[in-house]
């Protein structure tokens, strides 16, 4: 993944894609053989990590959400459980 700023922040993980419920809200990610569930909301941003392709991220949306896509992911500090922000990997 491209830089980002907050990595390395409390509440900042990476992973991969391992399912998206959209009825449900949640996404499954999996980090060193560790499923997670997170909560998706309207109010979670998702972006599209292009720089491997030497282009700036952009801005995306849930149906990029797909299993075995790379990501990084930001939950709320709130304790909520739910995603602020998703960035995966084009």
């Amino acid at each position: 993944m491209g830089y980002w700023a907050s990595i390395g922040v409390k509440n900042t993980y990476t992973g991969d894609v391992a399912d998206v419920a959209a009825d449900q809200g949640s996404l499954s990610y999996v980090t060193n053989g560790r499923r997670t569930t997170v909560r998706v909301d309207a109010r979670t941003r998702i972006y599209v990590d292009r720089s491997h392709l030497g282009e700036k991220s952009r801005i995306g949306s849930r149906s990029e959400l797909r299993p075995g896509r790379r990501m990084e992911i930001r939950l709320r500090t709130d304790g909520s459980g739910i995603a602020d922000w998703i960035k995966v990997r084009d």
